[in-house]
């Protein structure tokens, strides 16, 4: 799991930054509060790990479930943050499999991804790669 200092430094490399005074603009941090928060001393605000998605396309429970894991004390709080983590990583990981085996597959192939990729999404996700939404 991933720390907030992690993050910012996938930022960095990612964005082309230098300074964590560049990092903290554009994650809306106070510049002034930022070296407090990369020590630990000081916890990120609460947009901070949806913006972080954002910038990283990551999936941001995963982030929420990782900055929430580094700020939690209590063992019980952070083994069932480190499940939600593990659980919608492994989920990101199996849809990125079957959407990359349908574009390259052959029609029996495309067949099998597709009932790979239905037994492991929502039924919300199913009626939007279906193209329809009966909400």
């Amino acid at each position: 799991m991933k720390t907030f200092a992690e993050y910012v430094e996938d930022i960095k490399e990612k964005e082309g930054l230098t300074t964590d005074y560049a990092v903290a603009k554009l994650l809306l941090i106070d510049p002034k509060k930022m070296g407090y928060m990369l020590s630990g001393k000081r916890y990120p605000p609460p947009v901070t790990p949806y913006v972080i998605a954002d910038i990283l396309g990551l999936d941001s429970r995963e982030v929420c479930a990782c900055l929430a894991y580094e700020q939690t004390k209590d063992e019980l709080q952070r083994e069932y943050l480190k499940s939600v983590f593990f659980r919608h990583s492994r989920r990101v990981a199996a849809l990125f499999l079957a959407i990359t085996i349908c574009a390259g597959a052959t029609g029996s192939e495309k067949s099998l991804a597709s009932n790979f990729m239905t037994t492991n999404m929502t039924e919300s996700q199913i009626m939007r790669t279906n193209g329809r939404n009966d909400t």
